[in-house]
């Protein structure tokens, strides 16, 4: 049987269709085991234990910091989790996936999916005793409405909490000084808690500059 010139183009069409999306998950599992490998070095090298996940990442932590809640998350893992201490202060460091859909309630055709990616710190001081808070570092100046329960601390970076002004005492200057320097980072505070979040998977390169932030950050608030 004769193959016609338009059915040979969709049998090429196809076929090239199948050879690009082949190649694009190939690439990803060859970007994911070098960030695995690169991770797991840094984390020796750091003298932490690694385990390459993935992991619901609630269970890394004691407070509910990650839950879908209202933010239209519909799927979220922790991969590359490093686990190890700083004198008393537990650590553990792992990159966080998270897939969200908004809008489209009424219309599924005009939901939009996104995916976002970054890198967390968790941090447990023992005798630390923290009201929960959050706090958004936006690196540049913050220019939109500010939420009730919601002050600015500078320019850029805005606290999130019950009485922010109370907590106004945590972040002296020298904490203020520290996070002046950093952009796209969330610090969540609970009891004896501190979750650091960088968005975007911060480099294998960048780790340690990303773990001596965050302990910086937890030095601060643990003596204000």
């Amino acid at each position: 049987m004769l193959v016609s010139g338009l059915q040979l183009w969709s049998l090429v069409s196809v076929g090239a269709l199948l050879t690009l999306i082949i190649y694009l998950i190939v690439a990803q599992a060859r970007v994911s085991a070098e960030r695995q490998a690169g991770f797991r070095e840094w984390a020796v090298h750091a003298g932490f234990t690694y385990s390459e996940g993935p992991v619901d990442p609630n269970t890394l932590l004691p407070f509910q910091a990650l839950q879908p809640h209202d933010r239209g998350i519909n799927a979220q893992y922790a991969t590359n989790i490093a686990t190890g201490h700083r004198g008393p202060v537990r650590i553990t460091v792992f990159d966080l996936y998270q897939r969200s859909t908004h809008g489209g309630e009424d219309d599924i055709d005009h939901a939009v999916t996104t995916t976002d990616h970054s890198t967390i710190a968790v941090l447990h001081i023992p005798t630390l005793e923290l009201p929960h808070f959050r706090c958004v570092i936006f690196g540049k100046a913050f220019t939109g409405h500010v939420e009730p329960h919601t002050i600015q601390l500078n320019p850029g970076c805005l606290l999130q909490a019950t009485d922010p002004e109370s907590l106004r005492r945590l972040f002296t200057p020298a904490l203020l000084a520290v996070l002046e320097k950093l952009e796209g980072f969330t610090i969540v505070g609970d009891d004896s808690y501190i979750l650091i979040e960088h968005a975007g998977k911060t480099a294998l390169a960048g780790l340690d500059a990303f773990l001596q932030s965050a302990t910086a950050i937890a030095g601060h608030l643990a003596s204000p």
